[in-house]
């Protein structure tokens, strides 16, 4: 065949452009959001030979509760391909119980195997290990020690979803209050309820009462006296110089209504008188 016959036929069909590091990310959070586990094994290299059997059975308990369960958005991702390997920088969001929480920055290292795209969790599989794609690697390689870190992680999640939730009540109630934040830690529980409508978001997922305190300097304050409202704590797990700590972090929610876990040497930045 001619050399412009051949050339004429790849300009008329061209070679099918195969998997990419993106698709296989992707393929990880609608494995998780539709509960397919073959998606989520498939795209990493190394899994234990009973987690198939693990992760069926996990996924076999989300099925039919939906509503209830973490779900997840991949906002973006931007990909360094070097030949087999390719760095992937990933935002995720996180949805829990219909509150949007914060995204998460991700880094996450892939190789090409056979054609597609996997996440090298051969070592540690990601620059933030505590993140969706570097916990769930840890997980698939050791099921057995991931189990206590992934219960933790998910009830991390579901405690900065209750905060979440309590500071929009708090907005709410706010606005029927003429812009103001008549609020107080000993009746945070009475004039939210009418809002969030479920005891349980005051409760952490053990059932014990969240140790809930309202920045007092907002007590009788308006919006519009809040400077920096997305700096300016509204409520916490304990006051100021008695935050509560749980594996190196605390949750915060700020004005603005957004919710953040912070780390001790980051707890400075906070603005507590508005």
């Amino acid at each position: 065949m001619a050399l412009a016959s051949v050339l004429s036929l790849i300009l008329i069909h061209p070679m099918p452009v195969g998997p990419t590091p993106g698709d296989t990310l992707r393929a990880v959070v609608d494995g998780l959001n539709e509960v397919r586990e073959e998606s989520v094994i498939s795209s990493y290299v190394v899994v234990d030979s009973k987690m198939p059997e693990v992760l069926r059975k996990l996924f076999a308990d989300a099925k039919g509760s939906k509503e209830s369960r973490t779900m997840y958005r991949l906002e973006s991702v931007s990909v360094s391909e070097m030949g087999d390997t390719a760095i992937a920088k990933v935002k995720l969001k996180v949805l829990v119980k219909e509150a949007d929480l914060n995204p998460n920055d991700e880094t996450v290292k892939l190789i090409r195997r056979d054609g597609n795209w996997k996440i090298d969790n051969r070592e540690s599989p990601t620059k933030t290990p505590e993140g969706l794609f570097g916990s769930l690697g840890e997980f698939l390689k050791n099921p057995d020690a991931m189990k206590a870190t992934a219960k933790k992680a998910a009830d991390a999640t579901v405690i900065l979803s209750n905060l979440k939730q309590l500071a929009l009540g708090a907005i709410l109630y706010a606005t029927d209050q003429d812009e103001k934040l008549n609020l107080s830690t000993a009746t945070l529980k009475t004039k939210l309820m009418p809002y969030v409508k479920n005891e349980a978001i005051f409760k952490a997922p053990d059932g014990k009462p969240l140790p809930l305190v309202f920045n007092s300097n907002l007590t009788g304050k308006r919006f519009g006296d809040v400077r920096r409202p997305a700096e300016t704590v509204m409520m916490s797990l304990g006051g100021k110089g008695s935050l509560v700590f749980t594996d190196g972090r605390t949750p915060i929610a700020f004005v603005d209504g957004h919710v953040k876990y912070l780390k001790p040497d980051q707890i400075s930045i906070l603005i507590w008188v508005p």
